[in-house]
């Protein structure tokens, strides 16, 4: 049984399928363009150190008839998608997934793909099928960031604990917000600003979670921006509040049902949300020299109900390479038995460590 990438010759699908190849694991490449993908198959194959086999290509719409869309799926155990936007491409691909029994996973940063998993949870639990949108990128990073400071919170206070209450209970207890942000840096992909632009991610209106509910922040009030410190020599920085899907993932993995989510924008970030930005229009994404110079932050404040503080942070790579290696190392491991049925995020199936496991210190 094979791993299909579904949006394999987009960005950052390249560069998930180049890793996929690295690591042996059997890769079916899909998308709906034949010639790119053959293209692509064609690389992967000829840099193959010894003769490798052809790798095989799927082409298919996700606005197929469910029945094209199905038969695609033979052969599949899990099905990776980085073709965005999601708020398109997600609920089409989660129903295959759901009628098939193929597991499915992705990379996407808007809300609605964490939805739909929620909404679509139980049908894929009955049918043994786990799905993971954010396998890769901030939710498997900030998601991991969050569960160790959770833990070491939580740990630093045992003490004051009672003995005979469940972990989870104890966490509930004792944290009372996880206030979490993203630093990113440096040029976007195409499809990153495309993705940012139909979810709103960064405009007004905003969402927070406040004791398990999402709550539009007022847009009239003005943006409260809040000080994160990325440890990276700049000190505390403004990062202006984001609609994150860590909104949707972190009370799952850490039980803690208050959440703010924000962004620091750095280095031509975002400079043009709809992807005008000057002498860019016909590059894909930032190269792999761009990628090193602009490594990923992220940083986060636990909040006890006592008004008690832990900070941590997480130094990794340029987000685009993280996410590649992240989403196809989590694939990996679904294809190796690690699953779990129903809706499901990185930290909670993979554990704390994995974004820490991925790349290298920098």
């Amino acid at each position: 049984m094979a791993l299909l990438i579904y949006g394999a010759t987009g960005f950052t699908g390249t560069l998930a399928s180049h890793h996929a190849h690295h690591l042996s694991i059997p890769l079916i490449l899909g998308g709906r363009n034949a010639s790119k993908l053959s293209t692509l198959a064609t690389t992967l194959s000829s840099s193959a150190v010894a003769p490798a086999a052809p790798i095989p290509i799927c082409v298919f719409d996700v606005t197929a008839d469910t029945q094209l869309i199905d038969q695609s799926l033979r052969g599949v155990a899990v099905l990776l998608s980085c073709a965005g936007p999601f708020a398109r491409t997600a609920a089409p691909l989660i129903a295959a997934c759901i009628r098939t029994g193929v597991h499915y996973l992705d990379v996407a940063a808007e809300l609605v793909s964490y939805q739909l998993a929620e909404e679509r949870s139980e049908d894929a639990r009955r049918k043994g099928v786990m799905l993971m949108p954010g396998a890769g990128g901030s939710v498997a990073m900030l998601g991991c960031l969050a569960g160790r400071a959770v833990a070491g919170f939580v740990s630093a206070a045992e003490a004051e604990a009672e003995g005979d209450k469940k972990e989870e209970e104890k966490k509930q207890q004792a944290v009372a917000r996880i206030d979490i942000a993203l630093r990113v840096a440096g040029p976007l992909s195409r499809g990153t600003l495309a993705s940012a632009a139909e979810a709103s991610i960064m405009q007004a209106g905003c969402l927070q979670r406040v004791d398990g509910e999402l709550v539009a922040l007022d847009p009239g009030a003005g943006v409260a921006a809040a000080l994160f410190d990325f440890q990276n020599g700049k000190g505390e920085v403004p990062c202006v509040p984001a609609t994150l899907p860590d909104l949707m993932t972190l009370p799952r993995s850490t039980g803690v049902q208050s959440v703010r989510t924000y962004v620091h924008a750095a280095d031509g970030a975002f400079a043009d949300a709809e992807g005008e930005q000057e002498g860019e229009q016909e590059k894909e994404g930032p190269t792999a020299e761009e990628r090193d110079k602009y490594p990923c932050r992220a940083a986060v404040v636990v909040v006890g109900a006592d008004g008690a503080e832990r900070r941590e942070v997480l130094h990794t790579l340029n987000g685009y390479d993280f996410t590649a290696i992240a989403s196809v190392r989590a694939a990996q491991r679904v294809l190796q038995g690690v699953a779990e049925p129903g809706w499901q995020t990185p930290a909670g199936v993979f554990g704390d460590g994995f974004a820490f496991s991925v790349g290298r210190d920098v």
